[in-house]
């Protein structure tokens, strides 16, 4: 690094501000007009601004308790239950005692600080300490050390920073377009291919084709890593298991989750869990693969039953 660099603890170019939850049996506590974050709502955002919470409480609720506004433009570090959320918000929030605010001084620009601790997360992590849940205390964020480049140098990295994100996020959504519009080229054809039917081909209920079977129930604590048998359940594959109980050339159909209905041919051991059918017997001779792939067809239609 430059030598105009200079390493600091982030206690001397941040204040560190804990946060609070009113009590939770007041009323009068909640439902305000103050915004108020918890770690559990920093999970699930994908941008790294926040101007609008969940919750909200009051301003009786932020008096009566340990919680704290950070002005905006403060970054907020979920510092439990994980310790490494990280969000800015982009108007004065509070937040409850799961995170820490960072209120960055005049030396140090917001985003540069939030894609710095973004970067040494697992130091983070290996600074908690707990019995149930490991917590990172203020006194040791403080401790942590922070380059502190010139600002001008500052926001020039964040400028690469932030475009190459931003070329990530737009190659991630093209990538998924293609994927959408592959599968769909793929079950286009497929229906065009069987609509065409040749001669010979006759049309008949499921139910008089084959019948299906419910697999048999596994709890999550009795699925094993190092199981010999991948256990297949509504949504394909989700786990391994010490014990089979199917065996052979089969076809499985998710018959719950959100991937239900989805069909699949499998050769092997396996198990199959009471989140899936399996075609337990045939009343016509049918090229497995081919059967598959129409059943895919198919997926949606109603009438699956054991």
């Amino acid at each position: 690094m430059k030598n105009v660099w200079h390493w600091k603890p982030l206690g001397m170019v941040c204040e560190v501000m804990n946060g609070g939850t009113p009590k939770t049996s007041v009323p009068q506590y909640w439902n305000g007009s103050r915004l108020w974050i918890t770690p559990a709502e920093m999970g699930k955002r994908l941008s790294p601004y926040v101007d609008d919470t969940e919750r909200k409480i009051t301003v009786l609720g932020l008096r009566d308790s340990s919680a704290q506004v950070l002005p905006a433009n403060s970054v907020i570090l979920s510092s439990r239950a994980p310790i490494g959320h990280l969000v800015i918000n982009t108007k004065p929030m509070a937040t409850n005692q799961g995170c820490k605010g960072l209120v960055p001084g005049e030396q140090l620009q917001h985003k540069f600080l939030y894609y710095y601790l973004s970067s040494i997360v697992e130091l983070l992590n290996s600074l908690g300490t707990g019995a149930t849940f490991k917590e990172l205390s203020a006194a040791k964020l403080k401790e942590v050390s922070i380059p502190i480049p010139p600002l001008p140098e500052q926001r020039r990295i964040v400028g690469i920073l932030d475009e190459a994100f931003a070329g990530i996020a737009t190659a991630k959504a093209n990538a998924e377009k293609n994927i959408r519009n592959a599968r769909a080229i793929f079950e286009s054809y497929l229906a065009s291919v069987f609509a065409k039917r040749g001669e010979g081909w006759v049309e008949k209920p499921i139910a008089e084709c084959f019948k299906v079977h419910s697999g048999d129930f596994l709890p999550a604590k009795a699925m094993v890593d190092a199981g010999k048998f991948d256990v297949y359940g509504g949504n394909g594959i989700n786990g391994r298991h010490d014990q089979k109980n199917l065996s052979g050339s089969n076809i499985i159909i998710g018959r719950v989750g959100a991937k239900c209905g989805n069909v699949r041919y499998v050769e092997g051991d396996l198990w199959v869990t009471d989140n899936a059918f399996y075609i337990s017997e045939y009343f016509y001779k049918f090229d497995l693969e081919f059967l598959s792939r129409l059943l895919g067809v198919c997926r949606g239609t109603e009438g699956w039953a054991a």
